[in-house]
């Protein structure tokens, strides 16, 4: 790829995460780094602190999402030149430093800007997001394309449910895009100029230096391309990725079409199957799953499971689904009897469901067993957590085999020798059945 000179002029930030040996000190990491990079650096208890590194000092925090003794070194912008430069000799250090390693939960974040233009300011997000070859990176690093934390920025929806697929044009204002810290780009950063591309890391990713200063440049190079784009070409992209969830719009016009199409899908209201009461609630019921349907990675058109709405409560209820790889943020949703893998919940209520490899924020369960999976803010009773991360939550008579325990506060509840415990404390938690 020959490199445009403008890309000379850029800044980068780089997020270093890595794992130590319980041996080898945070301090004794500060003073080695120091020394090979000429550099500053504050150690910081806690993760996202207040201190804002910059060009000539920098920061290590604590971030236990990754394991127990998680470091992430976060440098502030650097002139493109020292940013390569940095890169070369911290992924030198982790490879040869015996006490540090890397696994598939650590990441390498690169926090692009052009500062002497608009670039970024200006981009338009339609074009970028269908010019961008992730093909690219996941050649380079497979098993991140389907991390959970680094979804496919290929995630554009209409924002009507009622897309005239007939019709189709590449207004920026006719799209919703994903605007959050799950995918590949983190596109929230715009507000400031810059763009976080996400997608690197896993397990030895320090091993892979070439692929990663030639995707820093693709990266950048990427962000000025989206500007030269065929408007015809735009067009044939976005028709290409609308085309497989089509069939979903479609489910959308009416009862009859939603039945014949997902033959597999029972909707009741109230439990009930009448087909007068549900083609009169179907524009609700399909208001509320349709974010869900058009986020999936796959949609599987035979899936199977229940459907209902409960009118009294205004929740819909689903039951005895399987659902992959999609993004849920609804209250009004009420997930019972499912199973839930690689998927982002948010303020969603749980029941008798299996959860594995997903994150949750907000979200309160019972009766609910965990794998694997991020869990934050939310009240939890009766349920098992297994390898989870657990941060500002409050259990009732549960159970906790290894993982770790951040923040919160338990009663009645198991945790295993095994289980790292921070910042918590042991109440009385019985009002949560009330």
């Amino acid at each position: 790829m020959q490199k445009d000179p403008e890309i000379y002029n850029t800044t980068v930030g780089i997020e270093f995460e890595f794992i130590r040996n319980p041996t080898f000190t945070r301090t004794e990491i500060k003073r080695e780094l120091q020394k090979i990079l000429k550099v500053d650096i504050k150690l910081e208890n806690g993760h996202h602190t207040d201190f804002v590194p910059t060009d000539n000092h920098w920061k290590i925090e604590d971030d236990f999402s990754a394991g127990e003794y998680t470091c992430e070194l976060i440098t502030g912008p650097l002139q493109y030149n020292h940013a390569r430069i940095v890169l070369i000799k911290v992924l030198k250090w982790i490879r040869n430093t015996k006490d540090v390693k890397t696994t598939d939960r650590c990441g390498l974040h690169l926090n692009l800007s052009y500062p002497k233009n608009n670039y970024i300011e200006n981009i338009d997000l339609l074009k970028f997001i269908l010019t961008f070859d992730e093909s690219e990176v996941y050649k380079r690093f497979p098993n991140r394309e389907d991390n959970i934390y680094t979804k496919s920025i290929k995630d554009i929806v209409p924002l009507h449910n009622n897309f005239d697929f007939a019709n189709i044009t590449t207004s920026r204002s006719s799209f919703v895009y994903p605007m959050s810290k799950y995918y590949g780009i983190n596109f929230e950063k715009i507000k400031k100029n810059y763009l976080e591309f996400r997608y690197l890391g896993g397990k030895k990713y320090e091993h892979q230096q070439s692929d990663i200063l030639f995707l820093l440049d693709f990266f950048l190079q990427s962000i000025k391309d989206c500007y030269k784009s065929n408007p015809d070409d735009i067009k044939k992209k976005l028709i290409d990725l609308l085309e497989p969830k089509k069939k979903v719009f479609l489910a959308g016009q009416n009862y009859f079409n939603f039945s014949n199409i997902f033959k597999n899908v029972e909707l009741k209201v109230d439990t009930k199957d009448n087909k007068e009461i549900l083609k009169l609630f179907f524009p609700i019921i399909w208001k509320n799953i349709f974010p869900i349907l058009i986020k999936m990675k796959e949609v599987k058109f035979n899936m199977s499971g229940v459907i209902n709405y409960d009118t009294d409560s205004s929740k819909i209820e689903w039951s005895g689904f399987t659902i992959k790889r999609t993004f849920i943020e609804n209250p009004a949703i009420l997930l019972h009897d499912c199973r839930l893998i690689n998927t982002v919940l948010l303020n969603t209520e749980l029941y008798d469901c299996r959860v594995s490899g997903s994150d949750l924020d907000g979200c309160k369960s019972q009766d609910t067993i965990f794998k694997h999976s991020r869990i934050k803010n939310a009240n939890y009773i009766y349920c098992e957590f297994t390898n989870c991360y657990l941060d500002d939550v409050k259990l009732l008579d549960s159970d906790i085999n290894g993982g770790i325990f951040r923040k919160g506060t338990y009663s009645s509840t198991t945790i295993a020798d095994n289980t790292m415990i921070i910042d918590v404390d042991v109440e009385n938690l019985d009002e949560m059945l009330d």
